[in-house]
């Protein structure tokens, strides 16, 4: 992902799944207005950054099992849904 994301303040919604990724951008994190992000599928290397934490509107966060979640993610508000991928299923709510 190019750092130049950063500088798309008013994304609401990214999908980057079903890619290799191993860790975000920092410039993801200054996405003040995104509501949802979706990086499941994106394999078993990736890793969230700490400033998840930043993302106070984030509603939706689809991750797989694999997905290494800060302590941070506790940073997020409330009503925040972890959609997590289960093996057979597209989907798992938390």
């Amino acid at each position: 992902l190019p750092k130049s994301i950063g500088d798309l303040k008013k994304l609401r919604i990214l999908s980057i799944g079903k890619n290799s990724l191993s860790s975000l951008p920092n410039e993801l994190f200054t996405l003040t207005q995104l509501q949802e992000l979706n990086v499941a599928f994106s394999g078993p290397a990736l890793r969230i950054n700490a400033d998840i934490g930043k993302l106070q509107i984030l509603d939706k966060l689809y991750i797989d099992r694999a997905t290494v979640l800060p302590y941070t993610v506790n940073q997020l508000r409330f009503r925040t849904q972890l959609i997590v991928r289960k093996r057979g299923d597209p989907y798992l709510r938390w």
